[in-house]
């Protein structure tokens, strides 16, 4: 399973980066993120909540809110996440509020808040580390006891390292 991970990690890697901008994107496959500070048991969820979509780590299940899809962006090297519970039209995107660069999902557009950037963890290639065009190469998505935000990035700390499942370890 590990060999399989690190097979597929790297090649959405090396493609992601690869592309040219004018290439056809292949149709993706829904995913589940989970990252290794919140456990394998933990995904990505969009909240039900009706209105404001919030983004939480919650025990994984076969639910829309944590079936993510990577679709390349217009900008070269760079996808949108966007959740199947959205029904693709709102998309994962960093608010800068002057602080902590909240992750929320917004309408999709054409934000830097919305670009993000796959590259594999060098330390452990079993994991990915996610960036925004928005908040540049030094931030990384990271998940925390209080919540997702973009945080200094660092290869020591596991709420920064993402894993993709093509079905929910729970």
């Amino acid at each position: 399973m590990q060999r399989q991970f690190l097979a597929i990690a790297i090649t959405i890697a090396l493609s992601l980066t690869t592309l040219s901008a004018s290439a056809a994107l292949p149709a993706a496959e829904p995913t589940y993120l989970q990252n290794e500070w919140s456990g394998r048991g933990q995904c990505l969820d969009v909240v039900n909540d009706g209105t404001n979509n919030q983004l939480h780590m919650a025990a994984c299940g076969q639910v829309s809110g944590q079936q993510w899809t990577l679709r390349r962006s217009e900008q070269p090297g760079y996808v949108r996440l966007h959740n199947q519970f959205t029904t693709g039209a709102r998309c994962l995107d960093v608010v800068n509020d002057g602080r902590n660069d909240k992750v929320q999902m917004a309408a999709c557009a054409n934000a830097s808040g919305q670009l993000w950037k796959v590259s594999t963890v060098r330390a452990d290639r079993r994991y990915v580390r996610l960036t925004n065009q928005f908040t540049g190469r030094t931030r990384c998505l990271e998940s925390t006891a209080t919540g997702l935000r973009m945080k200094s990035c660092s290869g020591d700390i596991g709420g920064q390292r993402w894993r993709s499942e093509f079905s929910p370890t729970m």
